[in-house]
């Protein structure tokens, strides 16, 4: 590991850690955020390339935020280590199993109440690095079928006839009761065979987890590609 490497935390989802460990997650798409309290951002492209050549925050007007312009940057870079951020619990001999540092991802049968957050996490708890290979940016509903089964989601049916997750199905009702979904045939993540199911698939992620309207909003996001890799030197 060259000694120029950034190492930088990233949170999962309990499911998308296990994606990663299962090698079926080598994506992930994070909103881009404005520096305004509107939230509108500009992207400009160079005509000949189609490459970005500035993400700006516009104000209520759409106008640059005090002038200026290309003031939103990318989080993470090209070649940036990810130390990964999951649930996680520290045994310190108290029952469990000595002292150990179990994850979620691992479907460990532990109590409820030992797990912490993922944002709790130490370096020294982490286990999983990505390096990051790529960067884009792209409105969210351009996402391709492939890129959506690299996002990880999978499209085995949840439960039996009549409910398949198909975009008529995964209307606003459905997840303003999020946590009656799998009650109602199914569970986020989870899609029948629709035709375009790995999208499907990850519509119904997304909804739960950043809002019933966050589809139909079509925020621009950071696309991040990335490579698992194993415990890099010098990392502490």
């Amino acid at each position: 590991m060259q000694p120029n490497k950034i190492f930088k935390p990233i949170l999962f989802s309990t499911p998308m850690v296990q994606a990663i460990i299962n090698d079926r997650k080598t994506m992930t798409r994070r909103i881009v955020k404005s520096n305004h309290e509107s939230g509108i951002v500009q992207v400009s492209r160079s005509k000949q390339t189609g490459q970005v050549t500035g993400i700006t925050s516009l104000d209520w007007d759409e106008r640059p935020v005090n002038d200026c312009t290309n003031d939103i940057k990318a989080k993470y870079k090209v070649g940036d280590v990810l130390w990964v951020r999951e649930t996680w619990c520290h045994d310190h001999g108290d029952g469990i199993g000595g002292d150990c540092i179990y994850y979620k991802a691992d479907n460990i049968p532990i109590w409820e109440g030992h797990w912490k957050p993922s944002i709790f996490m130490p370096k020294s708890a982490c286990r999983l690095f990505l390096e990051v290979t790529n960067i884009d940016i792209e409105r969210l509903q351009i996402i391709s079928e492939n890129d959506a089964k690299a996002e990880g989601v999978e499209t085995k049916p949840y439960g039996s006839y009549p409910f398949f997750c198909t975009i008529d199905y995964i209307g606003t009702e459905i997840y303003k009761k999020s946590k009656h979904v799998e009650n109602r045939g199914f569970k986020p993540g989870f899609c029948a065979d629709t035709g375009s199911q790995y999208r499907d698939s990850f519509q119904t992620l997304w909804s739960v987890t950043y809002g019933p309207d966050s589809w139909s909003q079509n925020p621009f996001v950071w696309v991040i590609t990335f490579k698992k890799i194993e415990r890099p030197e010098g990392f502490k």
